[in-house]
């Protein structure tokens, strides 16, 4: 029985060697120390179309790393592929890095690719490049970009910083640094570090995440304007004052998200909608007028905002839920009799709402609405 015993711990102790041999040999494949530039041994490919012999850089391995020259062609189990793709966070958090070179193969950015990049302060786009996709260069301290001809897609916030955009590209342009598509009609993105921003008069809609700059104090937005898209202005932390213009139809969902020193707004006649959390953790906005075109005030429309009270217009029938969720504040509600329908939550823990009064034609009222501290008076 010993003997038996004594040749199985053999057996694991060899086991446990070749194990780590194998994993020792792996490290060194992806982490191989090298003289001057970093390589290509950092980097982890996978093959995204046999046919094409393409392939996508997945991840940078090694997170510390300071310089990468991407290579054009990679050897996979004993087959070159030519490089297209840069993944999705391929270089994400790679908080060393200081200066990356992409080959002329690469035709698209992938989501996040170089996130966080805290160091990158300079990257030329290869010619080739035809997509970036959203968020790919966010919160890396890029001082320009140049945008080559031949890019056809951007996606939200792609780019923090300015922007010039190639004359030949026939998809989008550029004007002090802000991002427009080819007529200007289309206002994509502002650079983060603008503190006045007057919107050119050409332009009719302002794309989603277009500005979300915590430095941003005053924009002018000009008659021109019909939309304003989900999430435009979202974590302005210091946009004090908006006026909207009449011309606006149309304000997406978060479109002023977290804009924490937003005291005044002036909302156009022309909205019938205060869309999903347009104006939520808005802590300074004590008071607005909501005009009278507004039927539908949304879910979570001005939860945890600093409202002190608010009036109702006639025109609305529905409170959505949780509107105005968490509005410690709020002390005063006017509700028309208009209203048909209040959603579930949608003044709860509204602590200062002692008292409400709910017109007959209010038919659904949901569940949770008001705190439980509040009188509620049916007329």
């Amino acid at each position: 029985m010993s003997r038996i015993m004594k040749q199985r711990k053999e057996m694991i102790k060899f086991g446990v060697c070749i194990a780590l041999l194998f994993t020792l040999n792996v490290l060194s494949s992806f982490c191989k120390p090298q003289t001057g530039a970093d390589n290509e041994s950092y980097l982890d490919f996978e093959i995204l179309d046999e046919q094409s012999k393409t392939c996508r850089l997945k991840r940078c391995v090694l997170k510390k790393i300071r310089k990468v020259d991407v290579p054009e062609t990679v050897v996979i189990s004993g087959q070159t592929y030519r490089l297209t793709t840069i993944g999705l966070s391929a270089f994400y958090n790679c908080d060393s890095l200081e200066k990356i070179t992409l080959p002329n193969s690469v035709t698209k950015i992938e989501k996040f690719a170089f996130a966080k990049c805290d160091k990158l302060t300079s990257i030329t786009l290869p010619d080739s490049l035809i997509e970036v996709k959203e968020f790919a260069f966010s919160r890396t301290p890029l001082s320009q970009v140049i945008v080559p001809k031949y890019v056809k897609a951007i996606g939200e916030r792609a780019f923090d910083c300015n922007i010039i955009v190639d004359n030949e590209n026939p998809n989008f342009s550029s004007e002090d640094g802000v991002l427009f598509d080819k007529t200007k009609k289309s206002l994509l993105s502002v650079p983060i570090d603008k503190k006045i921003y007057t919107i050119p008069k050409s332009v009719e809609i302002i794309a989603e995440y277009a500005f979300r700059s915590r430095t941003i104090k005053e924009v002018i937005i000009p008659n021109s304007v019909t939309s304003i898209g989900k999430c435009a202005f979202v974590d302005c932390w210091q946009l004090s004052e908006v006026v909207i213009p009449n011309s606006v139809e149309v304000i997406g969902d978060s479109a002023f998200w977290q804009c924490k020193s937003l005291t005044q707004v002036t909302l156009p006649n022309s909205l019938k909608e205060i869309s999903s959390s347009l104006f939520e953790w808005c802590t300074s906005l004590k008071h607005i007028e909501i005009p009278n075109s507004v039927t539908v005030i949304g879910k979570g429309a001005f939860a945890k905002t600093g409202l002190t009270h608010i009036s109702i217009p006639e025109s609305t029938v529905k409170i959505g839920d949780w509107a105005f969720f968490s509005c410690y504040n709020l002390s005063q509600v006017t509700v028309p009799d208009s209203l048909l329908e209040i959603g579930n939550c949608a003044f709860k823990y509204c602590e200062n709402l002692k008292q409400i009064t709910i017109p007959s034609s209010t038919k659904t009222v949901g569940d949770w609405v008001f705190p439980q501290n509040c009188e509620v008076v049916r007329k």
